[in-house]
């Protein structure tokens, strides 16, 4: 999915309770940096893609 802010809110709402996310809506500022699914990608390389979960609104 070329814009991950596209997914529906059931799946956004699922994978936040996944990760630890208190607040699904923080996907929406996601991307406004260029580079930040790049960035992103790389880290979940380095960290074998077992690293930790995002801080938006962790709880």
């Amino acid at each position: 999915m070329p814009d991950p802010r596209q997914v529906p809110v059931e799946v956004a709402e699922y994978l936040a309770e996944q990760l630890g996310i208190a607040d699904a809506s923080c996907l929406k500022e996601y991307g406004k940096r260029d580079r930040t699914a790049r960035t992103h990608a790389g880290e979940i390389q380095q960290a074998g893609a077992g690293g930790t979960s995002p801080k938006c609104g962790t709880s």
